[in-house]
């Protein structure tokens, strides 16, 4: 029995994991055992540089499909935000954020900027031009890229920023975020 209930649940994953490569089942089976990451998380924090402003913030790409699957952004007056290092696993890291967004006393209006600002930064620069710095590791020009842009949204000229990304799986994010296929 538990055989079959093992291999319902691997096709019923199978289809799944088909639906985010397009019906492609080679793919989605490359994409359930993780020799396939199709989606890259960049994820950071940031302060200004006279300590009036921290926030967290992550961006989730799709790599097969060439979109945005989601943005999160959080701003805050307080220090406390800024403990949640980027270079945490990205689901730890989001994890952080959310909690945050739960307890902390943060900005509704500029973390509700950077949220919305962030996919459309990405939209104007175009996906694939993130999908190249992170595959290419230019972390030095995507920080001066995200660098530049929170300074323009939050309003505040000095803004210094830490970033991380790492690839994974969209069933790592379905799982995580239960953000299904487009």
């Amino acid at each position: 029995m538990k055989e079959i209930d093992g291999a319902k649940e691997y096709f019923k994953k199978l289809r799944l994991a088909e639906k985010f490569c397009d019906g492609d089942t080679e793919l989605a089976k490359k994409l359930l055992t993780g020799e396939y990451k199709d989606i890259i998380v960049v994820k950071g924090r940031f302060k200004e540089q006279e300590d009036a402003l921290y926030g967290l913030f992550i961006v989730i790409i799709n790599k097969y499909f060439n979109t945005i699957i989601a943005t999160y952004g959080i701003a805050s007056h307080l220090a406390s935000i800024y403990q949640h290092k980027p270079l945490e696993q990205w689901d730890a890291f989001y994890s952080g954020l959310a909690k945050e967004l739960e307890v902390a006393e943060f900005d509704p209006g500029i973390s509700s900027k950077i949220t919305n600002g962030l996919r459309r930064f990405i939209e104007i620069h175009g996906t694939s031009d993130v999908i190249a710095w992170v595959e290419k590791n230019r972390i030095a020009e995507i920080t001066e890229q995200f660098q530049q842009y929170l300074s323009e949204i939050s309003d505040y000229a000095d803004i210094q920023v830490m970033i991380d990304f790492e690839q994974t799986t969209s069933m790592k994010i379905y799982e995580t975020l239960k953000i299904e296929p487009q």
